[in-house]
């Protein structure tokens, strides 16, 4: 003969802090019932967590709080089931760094003598990242410049023992992604740039600068960068 359940209840906490999993455990009466086991099942708010066979609530890991709502059945076929409410908190998804783009806000991208000062801003993407904190460093032009960074900007200043060449600004995200950036800057002090690698073949063309602006220098004559002759 078998003996059907009367009453259920659990004996449960009912809220589940960040981060953590909840077993859940259901008291079957009478003591003697002859099944005493129940099946479990979510039956609101199952976009927070899951619940499995044994009753053991795991909270998912995309960041959402609110309150669902758990049943435990008996399987002795009486009907009796009891529900409780379990409220999730203080979850939360971390957001990481998906993109940095770097450009110059002030003083453009070319160093000289009457232009010693650089701002270069860092835009990073999406814009609710958890850890927005970023490290700027040299990668080459250590002895050409000097940085200051301060936050999502980094000013960029000429050393008075500075020489023509290359500089290489990084912007390295500082929450684990491995995200970076770079940006290249010339020094010019000679009224010619470091863009590119001047050929040995003088009658190659190449870039100079004159006056802050850039040239085509091909052979002796010179022309704008869309390709229209300086007289």
């Amino acid at each position: 003969m078998s003996l059907f359940t009367h009453s259920l209840f659990y004996s449960i906490v009912s809220s589940i802090e960040s981060p953590t999993s909840l077993h859940l455990y259901a008291e079957i009466l009478p003591a003697m019932a002859t099944y005493k086991r129940a099946s479990w099942k979510i039956v609101s708010g199952a976009d927070l967590a899951t619940i499995d066979d044994n009753g053991l609530l795991v909270v998912n890991t995309d960041g959402k709080n609110g309150t669902l709502r758990v049943r435990a059945t008996t399987i002795d076929g009486s009907g009796i089931y009891a529900e409780k409410d379990i409220v999730v908190s203080g979850m939360f998804k971390e957001v990481l760094t998906e993109s940095i783009t770097l450009n110059s806000i002030s003083g453009g991208t070319i160093l000289t003598r009457s232009n010693t000062q650089i701002i270069v801003q860092a835009t990073v993407t999406p814009t609710d990242i958890t850890n927005p904190a970023l490290t700027w460093e040299l990668l080459s032009g250590a002895d050409k410049v000097s940085i200051s960074p301060n936050e999502n900007t980094c000013t960029v200043t000429l050393l008075e023992t500075a020489a023509d060449g290359e500089v290489l600004l990084s912007a390295t995200a500082q929450d684990g992604s491995g995200v970076y950036a770079t940006i290249s800057l010339v020094v010019s002090l000679n009224g010619e740039t470091a863009i590119d690698h001047i050929p040995t073949d003088t009658t190659a063309p190449r870039k100079i600068l004159i006056n802050d602006q850039i040239f085509i220098l091909r052979g002796e004559k010179v022309y704008t960068l869309q390709g229209q002759e300086v007289k």
